[in-house]
């Protein structure tokens, strides 16, 4: 076995370990779910891209907000990328200006040119994940 495929069984197993630990006292996750995600990622390793459908499948969870919460939870290992679709193409933005979008700060930015969305309409707005172990 390879040092990156141990450091991911090591990965795996320490999420398994905080769910048994602690999975009573999470609030917005379900058990069950965070299970069958942490199995999926276990028995599917040539699975590293994560669009919301494939969150929903992996995970089990229907409603949006369940996912965002079970992404924030896998934190560590599952990389957020934000994209908009400009009526054009779909554009990656920076995360930063999200978060900045978030707070109310701003509007997100295309983290390729650096320039503001102009006309941004959160219908347009979505994200992806990528699991990473390194």
């Amino acid at each position: 076995m390879s040092l990156q495929d141990q450091y991911k069984a090591n990965c795996i197993q320490a999420y398994r370990e905080k769910v048994s630990k602690y999975g009573h006292s999470f609030q917005e996750l379900d058990i069950e779910n965070v299970i069958k995600f942490i199995d999926y990622i276990e028995s599917s390793p040539e699975q590293l891209y994560f669009p919301i459908y494939k969150l929903r499948e992996a995970s089990g969870y229907d409603d949006l907000d369940s996912i965002i919460s079970l992404v924030c939870f896998f934190s560590e290992i599952l990389s957020v990328e934000y994209i908009y679709d400009d009526g054009c193409e779909e554009r990656d933005l920076d995360k930063e200006s999200v978060l900045d979008y978030q707070k109310g700060t701003g509007l997100p930015v295309y983290r390729e040119s650096g320039l503001e969305v102009e006309d941004f309409d959160s219908s347009n707005f979505s994200f992806y994940c990528n699991l990473d172990f390194s």
